[in-house]
């Protein structure tokens, strides 16, 4: 958590200094003043550093530590640390100082630094706390306004600046931009075209059987018969058998000239 005051925080604005400040070619109005908190808890140190409170401070020996509830260090390890100052400068807090019974009255400085801690530590868990506020966000009667606080009583709040939440990228779902995220994964679009990796189906044909097809195997011989059998291979096939008959005709053609030429020279 960031270094803040709660709404009309009492504080005592010990000192005040009108100045001059550079906005570009002119000088401007500005301010710097001192508020002090006194007896304040030491927790605030936890703004400051992680470490500091439990260096300085410890618990009582033998005391349970409630869970969910904050550490409480009462105890001041040396009496000769008494005062702690942190290189902490803010830039950008809000700072408002109460003028009136209202908070649309109150003296509101944006762009303020804020620096200079110190803190006086105290047996007991206590601190003092004072640092500097700084702004040219002001106008005379702020200003006057705050030069007559001096040495009093004053109620400041005091905001830290808020913090802009990251853009989200725009999501790119385009192929490009999944190739270049995924560079080892499957091209599943060139492969299904619908984002699987299942192969394009197949286009399936209807033709009508042709005068080879059918369960018929007269003029095949047994032969062709099997899986991947095209029309080009059983035109083949049958142009083949039909081959055969031819010359098993012929054969016989001239085995029964051959016997009427031998039954002829018997006789002559």
């Amino acid at each position: 958590m960031l270094f803040h005051l709660k709404h009309d925080t009492e504080c005592h604005l010990t000192t005040f200094v009108g100045r001059t400040q550079k906005s570009g070619p002119d000088d401007v109005p500005a301010v710097s003043f001192r508020l002090k908190l006194t007896s304040i808890p030491n927790a605030v140190l936890d703004l400051f550093s992680p470490s500091i409170r439990h260096t300085a401070y410890m618990a009582v020996e033998g005391q349970e530590q409630l869970p969910g509830v904050e550490d409480s260090t009462p105890i001041l390890r040396s009496k000769d640390l008494k005062h702690w100052a942190p290189d902490t400068c803010l830039e950008g807090w809000t700072v408002m100082v109460a003028r009136g019974i209202d908070e649309a009255s109150a003296l509101q400085m944006g762009s303020c630094k804020v620096d200079d801690f110190k803190f006086d530590l105290y047996e007991g868990g206590f601190v003092d706390m004072d640092f500097r506020v700084g702004t040219a966000d002001i106008d005379e009667e702020g200003a006057g306004m705050l030069w007559s606080r001096q040495k009093r009583k004053v109620f400041a709040t005091i905001t830290a600046p808020e913090v802009p939440e990251p853009k989200e990228s725009p999501i790119d779902g385009s192929v490009d931009a999944f190739k270049r995220d995924h560079p080892n994964a499957t091209d599943m679009f060139a492969a299904g075209g619908d984002g699987s990796n299942e192969p394009p189906p197949q286009r399936l044909t209807h033709e009508a059987p042709g005068p080879d097809d059918g369960n018929d195997d007269g003029g095949h011989d047994g032969e062709g018969d099997g899986e991947g059998d095209s029309p080009d291979a059983t035109s083949g096939e049958a142009n083949g058998s039909a081959g055969k008959r031819t010359a098993r005709g012929n054969a016989k053609t001239r085995k029964a000239i051959a016997e009427g030429l031998a039954a002829a020279g018997a006789t002559s």
